[in-house]
């Protein structure tokens, strides 16, 4: 009895986490709603933490200083962490007075890097971006629209892959976000997201708080302190990011790790996030962000109560648990082309996302917060 229980409880957690939660966030979905205040337009920083950058750094700059904004508000700040490429001096070449480049001579980490940043903003509303994706002509005025709001302090932009040439892992991994979007829109019809697009973000410089040295996630912290504090921050996927296609599964799992131990961080760093009197969002962050990271669990719970389980049907579940996770060992060791296939793909990037979590896990016990990198 206690088997057929622990079965049955897994599979309606993770039921609730993959399935029924994102089903109900899909239904509250939808373009958001603006309302135009027709104040004056606020004077904005364009805020960017950058690496030896220098392949990218132009074209990037140059899509914000084209932005469709007037140019008198609105001017950007490059910090150059330790940089010893050409990406402080490409920063300079682009945009006259209306770029400010700083220059660390060590590298001190992105969280760092982004508070130097913050120092020389001078703008009310300061939008975060990373120096890799050129953003779309209006992303910033869209953002700013629904600063008309004053209960909103920060808002997440999207990211939009370029899949003219995406294979079926990257097919896979592009619906997924598009399966995550859809989450963030319904979060943000709710209340708040949990969390806010890295590639993409804007929040009033008023509620900026210092990132603690090494935060994975400042693109998490931040908005969630934000949250914390009684304020809304929403999605709106009509200001967005272009970036090219996924680079494939091997790349998308070090990011997922990252990820993964960013959010074992943040419980860390942000316990009220836990407490349902304090988190405002709190069942939202339980199934969005908790839910995954104890999906692997969950899983093994699945496995264990089959195995154990005395009736047939529960055996044939358990055999067929072992037979999926094999196979994707096998086509996982073996490096095969297989991986990519369409009717493999997704089943494959759900297996990468749980393997992910388990050395998040494994990260967060020993204290192993790795450190922004390019």
């Amino acid at each position: 009895m206690l088997a057929e229980l622990v079965f049955w409880l897994s599979v309606s957690l993770l039921t609730l986490v993959y399935a029924a939660y994102p089903a109900f966030m899909s239904l509250l979905a939808g373009r958001p709603k603006v309302k135009h205040s027709g104040a004056d337009l606020p004077h904005v920083t364009v805020v960017i933490a950058a690496r030896n950058e220098e392949a990218v750094i132009t074209p990037k700059l140059l899509s914000v200083i084209g932005q469709a904004y007037p140019e008198d508000l609105l001017d950007v700040v490059v910090v150059s962490d330790g940089s010893t490429d050409e990406t402080a001096a490409r920063a300079r070449e682009v945009g006259g007075d209306r770029v400010r480049s700083v220059e660390l001579q060590n590298p001190v980490g992105k969280a760092a890097a982004v508070n130097e940043a913050m120092k020389h903003a001078t703008g009310s509303i300061v939008v975060l971006t990373d120096a890799r994706q050129p953003l779309d002509s209006e992303a910033v005025r869209h953002l700013i629209e629904n600063f008309s709001d004053p209960r909103i302090g920060a808002v997440s932009g999207d990211l939009r892959y370029d899949r003219s040439l995406e294979s079926g892992m990257q097919r896979a991994l592009h619906r997924y976000w598009d399966y995550e979007k859809r989450i963030r829109l319904g979060e943000s019809r709710m209340h708040s997201v949990v969390g806010a697009t890295g590639a993409l973000w804007a929040i009033r410089r008023e509620l900026w708080v210092d990132l603690p040295a090494g935060t994975l996630l400042d693109d998490v912290y931040a908005p969630m302190r934000i949250v914390l504090a009684g304020h809304r921050v929403v999605f709106d996927p009509r200001a967005w990011a272009h970036d090219k296609a996924s680079e494939g599964d091997e790349h998308e799992f070090r990011r997922r790790v990252r990820t993964l131990t960013g959010n074992y961080q943040l419980l860390a760093l942000l316990p009220d996030l836990l407490s349902p009197f304090r988190n405002p969002v709190w069942l939202q962050f339980a199934l969005h962000k908790i839910g995954r990271l104890v999906s692997p669990l969950l899983l093994l719970g699945m496995l264990i109560g089959s195995g154990l389980a005395t009736s047939p049907g529960y055996r044939t579940l358990f055999y067929l648990q072992v037979s999926f996770w094999l196979t994707i060992l096998l086509i996982s060791s073996s490096r095969t082309a297989l991986r990519f296939a369409r009717p493999v793909a997704l089943p494959y990037a759900f297996a990468v996302t749980q393997a992910a979590a388990v050395v998040a896990f494994i990260y967060s016990v020993r204290g192993q917060w790795d450190v922004w990198g390019k």
